[in-house]
């Protein structure tokens, strides 16, 4: 007689002793963990630095299958206080990373009736090294100094030991093999002269 239908009600006092009511703000770990990550993740892109989010959720998941596994062996607390004390910051270092390319971003404008192509920023592709998954950073360009964000992170890159792109190629010169090249000229130089 019922054909499908089901009556809705709210849940009685008695009901409510036994249950958690998920709809009312109840999150998991993984939950906590997610949005632990967004604020981290949002933090580095607004100082347009890449972040490795994948590699920090899938380590999160890999500590979290090794927890569920061992939770008959180990003291449930100790086990849950290491899933919560994941630093993220290492997700963010600069070492974790391998400049791949930067690419032009130019877009269509329309200017005193004349459409023009414009360069409105750039895409860095990272690499991280660790798990071979790509990041692709897009800087905005801009006329104005305050919006310009790339001086910001030409500035990073430079800190940290990432190469110049190569204007003819447009592949990264690492800083280390320019310096080699450099000195092996010179020292061709040097036995012609001689």
């Amino acid at each position: 007689m019922a054909d499908g239908l089901s009556i809705f009600r709210p849940a009685t006092e008695v009901e409510k002793a036994d249950y958690v009511d998920i709809s009312k703000g109840y999150h998991g770990l993984m939950d906590k963990f997610l949005a632990a990550l967004v604020k981290k993740s949002t933090e580095y892109q607004k100082r347009f630095q890449p972040y490795d989010s994948y590699s920090a959720r899938m380590d999160f998941e890999d500590d979290m299958q090794r927890y569920i596994n061992q939770a008959s062996s180990v003291i449930p607390g100790q086990a849950l206080k290491a899933l919560k004390d994941i630093d993220l910051d290492k997700y963010g270092n600069a070492a974790r990373f391998e400049l791949v390319s930067i690419e032009t971003v130019k877009e269509d404008k329309l200017l005193d009736g004349i459409r023009n192509t414009v360069t409105t920023g750039y895409y860095y592709n990272f690499k991280a090294i660790e798990r071979g998954n790509g990041i692709s950073l897009f800087v905005p360009m801009s006329d104005v100094p305050e919006l310009n964000a790339v001086p910001l992170i030409e500035k990073w890159l430079k800190d940290n030991g990432f190469g110049k792109p190569n204007p003819l190629t447009g592949e990264i010169e690492k800083p280390e093999e320019k310096e080699e090249v450099v000195e092996k000229k010179v020292e061709e130089t040097k036995g012609k002269t001689k």
